[in-house]
């Protein structure tokens, strides 16, 4: 019967790269005679394609240490690096990131080896992206059910969005209007929130490239239905858009940019905030914790 249990505590659930690790692992002893040959955390990233993003080993205490009966904390700390990719899984690839510990000691019932999934994001800011997307834009788009020469008629929308980058963790506001002029009632309106990834595969020898796209439905915002022959707010509508881990890198421009925000919420009367279909659908999706 194992007479140690190994446990890590994080410092925070995801970690940023180029920023510091923290963690510490909690050991739990029920055999007074216990004697540490070696124990260490292996920290790795590796994907699928076999390459190696991080592999670090941090020695967690000497050799020959005594561990009593109790709980034990022993601190972890390093640095990721800053050109490691995010934390990815996918049917065509994935970025994984986790932390082994390896307790080796002077009985076998003693020993014991845990492994712990790590959650690693790439640091990006509004700096590296192009400064068109800051600026607010329409989206209009019109639909004409037309058959056999009949015309039934038109849909058309227009979504309106203050700009199309955004930081994890801030809310998404938008105003979409859409035109029925068909006999017939929309059931299904909804906004949704999706991540595209492409994969593209480059092959030196035979000159082929493959590309596979992979959609994952973020959030999903249903806004009711529209009748016939009306005008009202809300229908589904494809936005391209930028999402990035912090704001911008100077921090008086990211002061300045949320002081701009600040005073653009107060100018927004109440009556026209009611009429908004808002929703922080980046933080609070389980996806982004």
């Amino acid at each position: 019967m194992p007479t140690t249990q190994i446990n890590i505590v994080l410092a925070e659930p995801r970690c940023m790269a180029g920023d510091f690790f923290h963690a510490k692992v909690l050991v739990d002893s029920s055999d007074p005679d216990t004697v540490i040959q070696s124990f260490s955390a292996d920290i790795k990233g590796i994907g699928r394609t076999g390459w190696t993003y991080i592999d670090t080993q941090v020695q967690l205490c000497d050799p020959g240490m005594c561990l009593p009966v109790g709980k034990h904390q022993f601190p972890v700390q390093i640095r990721i690096p800053a050109n490691c990719p995010s934390s990815y899984e996918s049917q065509f690839g994935s970025v994984r990131y986790q932390m082994k510990v390896d307790l080796v000691a002077n009985s076998e019932q003693a020993s014991c080896s845990e492994v712990f999934p790590l959650v690693i994001f790439i640091r990006s800011y509004f700096d590296d992206i192009p400064l068109n997307v800051m600026s607010p834009i329409d989206f209009k788009d019109e639909v004409d059910f037309t058959c056999c020469t009949l015309p039934f008629g038109c849909v058309s929308l227009v979504m309106s969005l203050p700009r199309t980058a955004y930081r994890v963790g801030e809310s998404i506001e938008t105003v979409v209007t859409i035109n029925n002029r068909t006999r017939k009632g929309l059931k299904d309106v909804a906004l949704q929130l999706m991540m595209r990834t492409q994969f593209e595969a480059r092959s030196r020898y035979e000159h082929v490239n493959e590309k596979k796209l992979a959609e994952q439905l973020i959030e999903m915002v249903p806004l009711g239905a529209v009748r016939s022959r009306c005008r009202m707010v809300g229908i589904e509508c494809e936005v391209p858009l930028i999402v990035t881990s912090c704001g911008y890198m100077d921090p008086h421009k990211q002061a300045a940019f949320q002081h701009h925000l600040n005073r653009s919420k107060a100018k927004t009367s109440k009556a026209e905030q009611e009429k908004r279909k808002t929703r922080n659908i980046v933080e609070e999706n389980p996806y982004f914790r």
